[in-house]
């Protein structure tokens, strides 16, 4: 049976200051490290999600750069296709105008030729015509001159006619 006596009051009294004991040397020490450790893994998850804020962030940043980039390079592309089509078009209108050059130097070079042929050959039929006339006429070409020689012509042409 139970007995209530002064033992029985000092038992309570040891429990109640042990148990006053374990709460203040033991349950609020390891409550405090438990809240410490409690705040420290927020703190950790919050800088985790500002760490991918800022994360994601520079990666929509570099992705606009990279777009920007493509749109430089097919800007350039286009500005070089342009300036070469731009440059052999105008190596073609030279080469045009070049052409044309020399084809109207080569006409005028091959009119004077023409010419020049034609002068000789001009006087080299008159040279056989002279020659062909004082034969016919029995004249020296190189001993008269072209009205004797027109003269002794007429003379014969008029002899033949007569006859």
């Amino acid at each position: 049976m139970l007995r209530i006596d002064i033992n029985l009051l000092f038992t309570v009294v040891n429990v109640l200051v042990l148990c006053l004991a374990v709460r203040i040397f033991l349950w609020k020490p390891i409550h405090k490290i438990l809240d410490e450790r409690q705040a420290q893994v927020e703190q950790d998850y919050t800088a985790a999600a500002e760490a991918k804020t800022q994360a994601e962030a520079l990666v929509q940043e570099h992705q606009a750069k990279l777009a920007h980039i493509d749109e430089e390079r097919e800007a350039a592309l286009e500005a070089a296709s342009q300036a070469a089509h731009e440059e052999s078009a105008q190596i073609i209108s030279d080469a045009r105008s070049q052409a044309t050059s020399i084809l109207r130097s080569a006409q005028a070079q091959a009119q004077s030729e023409k010419e020049a042929i034609l002068r000789s050959a001009q006087s080299e039929i008159t040279d056989i015509i002279v020659a062909a006339t004082a034969k016919m006429v029995g004249v020296q070409v190189g001993r008269t001159g072209d009205s004797e020689l027109y003269d002794a012509f007429l003379e014969k042409a008029g002899d033949d006619k007569d006859e």
